[in-house]
């Protein structure tokens, strides 16, 4: 997602099969109106999610319905991978 919060031309027409994003990022673009989640994930395959950290308090179960969210949108099943930079449960 841009600066402005609009997302690139080429990002919404030729959307990947890899995601690489932020929890924050991720969750505006299941949410906003302005933003065809439908097509635009309905290729996904993968999807990492970055910079999650302690003081984020990204809880497991917060992660986990937010990937939920993102599954409804999906033609199949996708695959995850979350980078936490400083994470202690």
């Amino acid at each position: 997602m841009g600066r402005d919060g609009f997302f690139p031309r080429a990002f919404v027409s030729e959307p990947a099969d890899i995601l690489l994003t932020t929890p924050e990022s991720l969750e505006v673009m299941l949410m906003s109106a302005r933003v065809p989640a439908r097509r635009l994930f309905a290729n996904l395959r993968s999807v990492v999610i970055d910079e999650v950290t302690r003081s984020l308090e990204m809880t497991a179960g917060a992660l986990s319905a937010l990937l939920e969210r993102l599954s409804r949108f999906c033609g199949q099943d996708v695959s995850g991978s979350v980078v936490c930079d400083d994470w202690q449960p």
